[in-house]
């Protein structure tokens, strides 16, 4: 896990800006640009009233630390594919990323066909600087419940976009198999 900080721009705790050590190229939102911090309960709070999916305010500490974990959880999924190309790049930045929330993947979209998976919550595409080679990422988050209607858990399917990376899911997908953990 990445180590996490918090930075204290106020009294109130809504306000502390938990920073990660996700890098990025230059183009991140800390101070000098280059890593990608994560908002604060209020920075979000905002962000998610201003997309219509508002949350309670006394929820906002809880929703950032989640979010927090969830980015955390993507960057560990994104450096597992990247790992393979450590050779040629040992330190991947996060370019940029955008939400697509409401656009689902091809492969979404089929799960949720066959009846293997419901529809993701959301949808990120983030795009890695593998050492001046940009590869997209395409992230499908899902939720799955209990019988009461309840979050049972999450999982993040983050995968190399387009048909270049094929190779490096197979890759991936046989080393999980191979250590006995499910490809999915």
């Amino acid at each position: 896990m990445r180590g996490v900080q918090e930075h204290k721009v106020s009294n109130d705790p809504k306000d502390f800006v938990p920073s990660a050590s996700i890098p990025a190229s230059g183009r991140g939102n800390s101070e000098d640009g280059k890593e990608w911090l994560n908002p604060s309960p209020n920075q979000l709070y905002r962000a998610l009233k201003r997309k219509k999916k508002p949350i309670a305010t006394e929820d906002s500490i809880d929703v950032a630390d989640v979010h927090t974990a969830v980015t955390d959880g993507t960057w560990k999924c994104i450096m597992e594919y990247e790992k393979l190309h450590e050779a040629k790049c040992p330190n991947p930045t996060l370019a940029r990323f955008s939400g697509k929330d409401g656009i689902y993947s091809f492969k979404a979209k089929m799960l949720n066909f066959f009846g293997l998976a419901p529809l993701p919550f959301d949808r990120h595409d983030w795009v890695v600087d593998r050492c001046g080679k940009e590869v997209t990422y395409i992230i499908d988050y899902y939720s799955y419940e209990n019988e009461d209607g309840d979050t049972q858990y999450y999982t993040i399917d983050a995968r190399p976009a387009h048909f270049s990376g094929l190779a490096d899911r197979a890759r991936v997908a046989m080393k999980k198999w191979w250590n006995g953990e499910s490809i999915w």
